[in-house]
């Protein structure tokens, strides 16, 4: 299990939309069950106030070093879009290992050419981490409509699931980040 929601609780609110909105709160922990999970890391860094960017400030160098990306087997040095590496790919499934992905550049442009980091301020972020219980909230105002209801429904489909793995993890994840859409 990899992660439990601990309250969710939702009611109508009056607002200057028709049919009005919904005061939706809702408190929840993750955890990463292994150590190559990071599922928790991923809704810290949505807390924060400031998140990690990277800006292209030459788009005709980002479409030259887009066009030219390829998709390797780090162990083989074989493209994996191409198709033709069927075969070795039983190996893998037979033993039950990861393929190590790696990304290479036919243009011969590095990365770190095209893109550079920083960060940007996090405006849409409704998430808070409370660190003295290690649990998340999301408190925020939405309005009613047929998909904020749907969501409603699937997040109390979440809440009594027996098997919360990392796949409904990220489900809770993307669920929350999609009511951001819809908020008052």
């Amino acid at each position: 299990m990899t992660f439990e929601i601990l309250h969710f609780s939702y009611r109508k609110w009056n607002s200057f939309h028709e049919q009005g909105c919904y005061k939706i709160n809702i408190v929840f922990r993750v955890w990463n069950e292994t150590e190559n999970d990071f599922i928790k890391e991923k809704f810290l860094e949505e807390c924060e106030e400031w998140k990690k960017a990277e800006i292209i400030t030459d788009l005709e160098l980002e479409k030259k070093y887009s066009s030219g990306l390829k998709m390797i087997n780090a162990d083989t040095g074989k493209d994996l879009l191409d198709g033709n590496w069927e075969e070795e790919r039983e190996e893998y499934v037979d033993e039950k290992k990861l393929i190590p992905i790696e990304f290479i550049n036919t243009n011969n442009i590095k990365r770190e050419d095209v893109y550079i980091k920083g960060y940007q301020e996090n405006w849409n972020s409704m998430f808070e981490y409370i660190e003295k219980f290690d649990v998340f909230r999301f408190y925020e105002y939405f309005e009613i409509n047929p998909i904020t209801e749907g969501i409603i429904q699937y997040i109390e489909k979440l809440k009594m699931m027996d098997n919360k793995d990392t796949y409904y993890a990220e489900q809770l994840f993307r669920t929350l980040i999609s009511l951001q859409n819809w908020w008052d």
